[in-house]
């Protein structure tokens, strides 16, 4: 007997535990996202849950801050103007990248989480007085369907390159999926002439064990309310990785977050120790994918 389709669904609650940790940071709109959503008491019910101790894991909060400024400076030094992000959570770089006129950004994500989205958006609007110019688009899509994925990009221009995103997305996955969502993206470029893929989710198995009991507790209670098992597509070795960015026919060049997020507010925030992030720097990479 087959076994049911996975519930994506259940991978979008973490989504609010990013934005706790998000608002510690000055990332734009982070604090109203935080707020809005109820970070605090979803994270509370989450380690609550599993008697986790906060402090435990507050270096998520600079963590974080890097894999969201790495990937916006990447997109920048990129130099094309369009973007797609898949599974886009409640991040909201689109909002604050498309206030530079130049960028087209389409945010994507599954019904639920975008429809309350939508309505943070246009509060978010209304509270800072953004004008919509017609270059921020939020769309229904799941990675891993090509033609709902099809669909979100109708706002923008093909034959102009693109540049797809997506973070927090891949650990999720079975090696399976990681292959579809790599076609998925491959043939998307394709259609565009073009462009980037931009993740920091890939991971050898190693880099996945290589980690404080703390946060591999972390993952455990992730894995319980999610329902996947946290690293099934993380590979056996980097040349195992390297063969699959090759056999999808892309040119991979891997960078350090750290060394792409000059500054990190949490660590001030918080009063955590300034070389935390360095600590952490050999475990925080992000790939660039050219097609």
């Amino acid at each position: 007997m087959s076994r049911p389709a996975p519930d994506h669904n259940k991978i979008s609650v973490t989504a609010k535990i990013v934005a706790y940790y998000r608002q510690y940071s000055d990332i734009p709109f982070a604090k109203d996202v935080a707020r809005y959503t109820g970070a605090e008491e979803a994270f509370q019910n989450f380690i609550n849950a599993d008697g986790l101790d906060p402090d435990d894991l507050i270096e998520y909060a600079p963590i974080l801050e890097a894999r969201y400024k790495s990937i916006v400076s990447l997109i920048l030094k990129s130099g094309i103007s369009q973007v797609l992000e898949m599974a886009s959570g409640f991040s909201l770089r689109g909002l604050a990248m498309t206030r530079d006129h130049v960028i087209t950004y389409v945010e994507s994500d599954l019904g639920d989480l975008t429809w309350e989205k939508t309505r943070l958006i246009e509060l978010i609007r209304d509270k800072y007085k953004l004008e919509d110019n017609g270059s921020h688009h939020v769309a229904v899509a799941n990675t891993l369907n090509p033609d709902e994925l099809r669909k979100a990009l109708r706002p923008l221009v093909r034959g102009r390159k693109l540049v797809i995103v997506n973070e927090g997305l891949v650990q999720y996955f079975s090696a399976a999926e990681r292959e579809m969502l790599a076609g998925n993206v491959r043939d998307l470029l394709d259609e565009f002439g073009g462009g980037v893929w931009i993740t920091p989710d890939f991971m050898t198995k190693t880099d996945a064990v290589n980690v404080s009991p703390e946060r591999k507790r972390f993952r455990q209670v992730i894995t319980g309310v999610t329902e996947r098992s946290f690293y099934d597509a993380a590979f056996d070795s980097t040349e195992q990785m390297n063969e699959f960015f090759a056999d999808f026919g892309f040119t991979a060049s891997v960078r350090d977050q750290i060394d792409e997020t000059p500054h990190l507010s949490s660590v001030e925030a918080l009063g955590l120790s300034p070389g935390l992030a360095e600590r952490a720097k050999s475990g925080l990479s992000v790939w660039v994918l050219t097609a």
